[in-house]
């Protein structure tokens, strides 16, 4: 009677075991399944089940789990895996992933499958390096994409790391790309001799690349130019020349504080295709012209600022500022 009672006691342990086996879920949490623009660094969750001994995490770019496709990773009893444990993840892919669950009684419990697609890679910002200085408002600002077409491109450039003072905000569809993969944007900043801070993000297929504003690159524009005093534009003859032959000339310009010194131009040609340079220490210079008469001048002028490191290499080098607007005079008539 008891070996009855005892037969019957471990049958109904038998069905409630074989009941918790059949009746065990294993459910996938994240990614979700059919999920976009994901990060390359996340970690894959999903639910526990009793009586576990150790799950198995399957890693594919086919939804059959191929064997050449497929990576197995065994997690023992942890329900979360990071993708820093997966090597070779690529941008704009599609991946399949599921669980298998081996239970303590050797039971096996299959999720589901899920499938999400990774995100968009960041773009590399080539130009302005980290630290670049001595730049003109006019930058050629340039990136490097691996992709042969993107959705759009969006620069932001700001006066403070935060970027809470933006000063551009531009998105361009379907820019052009390079064969070497590189974009090239002319945009002009506000102000001469400020720095500015600047990240680039790319968009393809609904994904924009992950934000990179806490890496956002420094640069600093050059100092603006002087204003050119005398002589006047338009200049000429007399009394500019009222002393005569020789024809003596005196050029005026205001002071730039940071200039070491100056550095002036006079050419004969209003596009400055030939010139002759001088140095000054202040803001005057006294030149004597050829003896030429009815003959137009230009004349530009710039300073020289205290010395910048290179990003090219260790050297240090004066910094110019941007050259002034060009004024003309004229000597007078024989």
């Amino acid at each position: 009677m008891k070996n009855k009672k005892l037969s019957v006691l471990l049958l109904a342990i038998g069905l409630f075991v074989i009941t918790t086996v059949s009746n065990a879920q294993l459910n996938l949490l994240f990614p979700e399944n059919n999920s976009t623009c994901v990060e390359y660094f996340t970690a894959f969750k999903w639910s526990s089940v009793n009586n576990i001994k150790f799950y198995k995490f399957y890693f594919s770019t086919t939804s059959s789990f191929n064997i050449d496709s497929t990576i197995t990773i065994n997690t023992g009893t942890d329900t979360t895996l990071s993708t820093e444990n997966i090597t070779n993840i690529t941008s704009q892919t599609k991946y399949y992933w599921k669980v298998v669950a081996t239970l303590n009684n050797d039971q096996i419990v299959n999720s589901n499958v899920f499938n999400f697609t990774t995100n968009t890679e960041p773009l590399l910002m080539v130009f302005p390096g980290v630290d670049e200085s001595c730049l003109d408002k006019k930058i050629g600002f340039v990136v490097k994409t691996p992709y042969t077409k993107i959705d759009s491109l969006r620069i932001l450039i700001a006066s403070n790391r935060s970027f809470s003072s933006k000063v551009v905000d531009t998105t361009i569809a379907n820019p052009v790309i390079a064969q070497d993969g590189t974009i090239n944007v002319n945009i002009t900043v506000p102000n001469y001799n400020t720095t500015y801070y600047w990240v680039a993000f790319q968009n393809k297929n609904g994904c924009w690349a992950d934000s990179l504003i806490g890496q956002a690159t420094k640069f600093t524009t050059r100092v603006g130019p002087t204003t050119l005093v005398s002589p006047a534009n338009g200049s000429f003859g007399i009394p500019l020349f009222q002393n005569g032959l020789p024809f003596s000339v005196t050029f005026k310009w205001r002071t730039i504080p940071q200039a070491l010194n100056y550095v002036i131009q006079v050419s004969p040609s209003a596009q400055f295709n030939t010139f002759t340079e001088y140095r000054s220490a202040d803001t005057t210079l006294s030149i004597t012209l050829p003896n030429d008469y009815n003959q137009t001048y230009y004349w530009r002028v710039y300073a020289k600022t205290q010395p910048i490191t290179m990003n090219n290499d260790e050297s240090l080098d004066s910094c110019n500022t941007e050259i002034s607007s060009s004024y003309s005079f004229k000597t007078p008539y024989q």
